[in-house]
């Protein structure tokens, strides 16, 4: 945080005197020699007002209502043809039966219901048992 207020103090300060702008490591090897020169209660004292932003947007994240988009969909679907890929290989090595139902734990999202059986076995069960 200290660094990034004092990045932005440094630009908009030579902004300002229409001199020409520093280049980055300037900018922080002035940043760091401020910082090695302070206590360290100036130090707690300069970063305190970030450290409580980010505080802050720590807790509006985790209250925050999450919703499955459109980029989680895609993972989500590519995921399941991982698992159906990687079902279908233990099958065929070690006659496991496997039977795999994925349902969206959310009216909101977008994935809709999938089932992933290793062989026609398993679905005639679930045709007798049903």
């Amino acid at each position: 945080m200290f660094l990034s207020s004092a990045i932005w103090l440094t630009l908009s300060l030579s902004g300002l005197e229409g001199g020409l702008r520093l280049k980055a490591h300037h900018i922080t090897a002035i940043a760091k020699e401020s910082w090695n020169n302070m206590t360290l209660d100036e130090q707690k004292l300069a970063v305190a007002p970030g450290v409580a932003e980010l505080m802050e947007m720590r807790e509006i994240k985790s209250l925050a209502k999450c919703n499955v988009s459109l980029s989680a969909f895609g993972n989500v679907n590519k995921t399941l043809e991982n698992l159906e890929h990687q079902i279908q290989a233990l099958h065929a090595h070690t006659s496991t039966e496997i039977v795999l139902l994925a349902v969206r734990s959310n009216v909101d999202h977008y994935n809709p219901p999938h089932a992933i059986i290793s062989s026609p076995c398993m679905s005639e069960f679930f045709d007798l048992a049903v």
